[in-house]
């Protein structure tokens, strides 16, 4: 007789027992990983940016004697300008109020960083000599002018700002957000400046939150 045969079958059982133990076992890590997933979903953070121009631009006559004139100029980046003219000791301008930048910043987005984009010169162009005039730009937020605001120099220049209060993505969607700009005549010594702007675009760097709620089950 074969005195083998119950001992290999014994073993042919135990590894079929084991085979199943083991299945038993990944299908549970499976299905308890799946469940975790499910508890904490994949969330990451997605960082975006957009930057537009305005679709609007005005002259405000509240602040300021002397009106900006071509307005319209700012809105694209070429060699046209809005310009205005100051002669005299503290003569300054009106505002010219940038707005209406046409933003869809995600509900779900939190802004991190706004930076206002601008080309402009002067007539003289002497820099160095900010004691004869300045021009200087502040964000609108809300229809309302910010202490967020800078001394905007002559050429290409890209303003970042720290944000210490709150925006939200309702802000910045807001037609009435925006910057203004306005110039200002310091020195009599100088009887005239021009000031000429060919563009302005504002940057919106935000984060959003990309959850991934699959079911992994199935």
């Amino acid at each position: 007789p074969d005195l083998m045969k119950p001992y290999r079958r014994n073993n042919k059982e135990k590894s079929i027992h084991r085979g199943i133990n083991v299945a038993f076992l990944i299908m549970a890590l499976f299905l308890g990983f799946s469940s975790f997933l499910l508890l904490f979903p994949n969330s990451v953070s997605a960082d975006s940016v957009t930057t537009k121009s305005p679709g609007t631009v005005a002259n405000d006559a509240t602040v300021g004697t002397v009106a900006w004139t071509n307005l319209d100029n700012v809105k694209v980046e070429d060699t046209a300008n809005a310009t205005v003219t100051t002669t005299g000791t503290s003569q300054n301008s009106n505002i010219l109020r940038a707005t209406n930048f046409g933003f869809s910043i995600p509900t779900n987005a939190t802004i991190t960083e706004i930076r206002v984009n601008s080309t402009s010169h002067r007539i003289p162009t002497d820099d160095d000599k900010v004691k004869e005039g300045k021009l200087t730009g502040c964000l609108v937020k809300g229809g309302v002018g910010t202490s967020a605001c800078y001394f905007v120099s002559s050429g290409r220049i890209s303003q970042s700002f720290s944000l210490k209060t709150t925006w939200t993505s309702a802000n910045i969607n807001s037609s009435d957000f925006g910057v203004t700009i306005k110039a200002e005549h310091n020195d009599e010594s100088v009887t005239k400046i021009d000031w000429l702007i060919d563009h302005i675009s504002i940057e919106v760097y935000y984060s959003t939150d990309t959850t991934d709620t699959t079911d992994t089950t199935d």
